[in-house]
């Protein structure tokens, strides 16, 4: 996690100080301050859901899904308010299949191009309001309902639109006992539309009474996450597919991948 890494909010940003010295103590180390909902995270139920669970409850289950990606980017460069609507989602249904129960759904604007420029990524106006695009509430609930997905991801700073006020898509998600995954990176990797035949694997942090988690996020392609200073690579490898997993035309078998 580098300092430079925006924050929602001005001043949460990661600072780094000196901790150890081999010269004074015999071996050295940094000190660092965080807020826990900087860079690639986990957004637990507990983070909107006052009833809601840890991080650290996740099960390893829950977190190593299925995965797809809407690909909203040409709308969202015209459009920083643009949201994933359930029209996205019915179009890539069409094009790619049903997306499986269970599966964590991503979305990709592109606007991981403006990581290294804080007040771009942000997008703020002159009244302070941030724009960046998210998920629409309507998409979100279709999506659980119709869908029953385990998550949504974004490679954002929220996933609900910068211009939200309400966080309405953190409170339904959340309220459905369901995680948030926000600020992925190197999305572009990725083939456009990955059917469900993909495999996401999120790995949370298990810090006690952690509402997110600092997260890695990987799929059969290798994806990197944003560490502000540096892009750590995941190393994958395909272990035999779990029990129940379903094989059907047009809807591979989804593999889980392990992160080494």
């Amino acid at each position: 996690m580098g300092e430079d890494f925006p924050a929602y909010v001005p001043g949460e940003e990661a600072v780094r100080s000196p901790g150890t010295t081999i010269e004074a103590d015999g071996y050295y180390q940094q000190r660092w301050s965080i807020y826990e909902h900087i860079g690639t995270h986990v957004d637990a139920p507990a983070h909107f859901n006052p009833n809601g669970r840890f991080a650290d409850e996740l099960t390893t289950r829950e977190l190593m899904v299925p995965a797809v990606v809407i690909d909203i980017a040409d709308r969202a460069a015209a459009d920083p308010d643009t949201v994933v609507t359930v029209a996205d989602l019915r179009t890539y249904e069409r094009r790619y299949g049903r997306i499986d129960d269970g599966t964590a759904v991503l979305m990709y604007s592109g606007w991981g191009v403006k990581v290294r420029d804080p007040n771009a990524y942000r997008g703020p106006d002159a009244a302070g309001v941030l724009h960046f695009p998210g998920f629409g509430s309507d998409a979100c609930e279709w999506l659980l309902r119709r869908r029953k997905i385990r998550a949504l991801g974004v490679d954002t700073l929220s996933i609900d639109p910068g211009n939200s006020a309400t966080f309405e898509v953190r409170k339904v998600l959340n309220g459905a006992d369901r995680y948030g995954i926000e600020n992925l990176a190197n999305m572009d990797s990725l083939p456009p539309g990955v059917p469900p035949s993909s495999s996401d694997s999120s790995r949370s942090s298990r810090v006690q009474e952690d509402r997110p988690g600092s997260s890695r996020i990987g799929d059969q392609l290798l994806l990197d996450v944003r560490s502000g200073e540096q892009d750590h690579q995941l190393s994958m490898a395909n272990p035999d597919p779990l029990p129940g997993e379903r094989t059907s035309e047009g809807n591979a078998r989804s593999t889980p991948v392990v992160i080494a």
